[in-house]
């Protein structure tokens, strides 16, 4: 009985250094993994870095080369370009107009071959000014040269290319009432 009473008495002094040493271990453990966890946290951080810079890079290079870039509404595309046009009416605009404005003044454009021409991108992204884009179905080129050379403070601002002196409009006005006014001033 003196036997039992020993193994019972040391049994229960024992285990909280047995149970001890399972804490430690268990707690070891999770420290260990949490560590792992976070050095792939911090590679799947640098990875991201990593391919968010190749991405800027990559469209830094191809506006440099193209000096233009135009982002379609469906889809993403570099398109050779240059700061002088053809056009004979540049439309300024920014992606902070009313919605309906833009719309019905992209589908005028369109219509008649005409850019839309926005100065940068949505929260310099790439991706957002595409879905931007593409949530309002327009397209529009993406050139701050044009800008500043026509000092445009205002939008939408409307430029007749084909005049002497360009002219403009400001004015959120229809393409329509905006070429009957170019038409009075030649």
């Amino acid at each position: 009985m003196l036997f039992i009473m020993t193994l019972l008495v040391s049994t229960f002094l024992m285990s909280p250094i047995f149970a001890s040493e399972n804490v430690n271990t268990v707690t070891e453990w999770l420290d260990q993994n949490q560590c792992q966890k976070d050095v792939y946290l911090d590679d799947a951080h640098q990875l991201k870095e990593n391919a968010e810079s190749q991405i800027h890079n990559f469209f830094a290079e191809a506006a440099k080369e193209e000096n233009q870039t135009c982002l379609k509404g469906s889809d993403q595309t570099v398109q050779e370009g240059t700061n002088k046009t053809n056009n004979p009416i540049l439309i300024f605009v920014s992606l902070s107009m009313p919605k309906e404005s833009l719309k019905s003044l992209y589908k005028e454009a369109e219509q008649q071959n005409l850019p839309l021409i926005v100065r940068g991108l949505k929260n310099n992204s790439f991706k957002e000014t595409a879905e931007a884009f593409r949530d309002l179905e327009i397209s529009a080129q993406i050139n701050p040269n044009l800008f500043e050379e026509h000092e445009i403070k205002v939008v939408p601002t409307f430029v007749a290319m084909d005049k002497k002196e360009p002219l403009q409009i400001k004015g959120n006005i229809s393409l329509s009432y905006v070429q009957s006014k170019f038409e009075e001033e030649s």
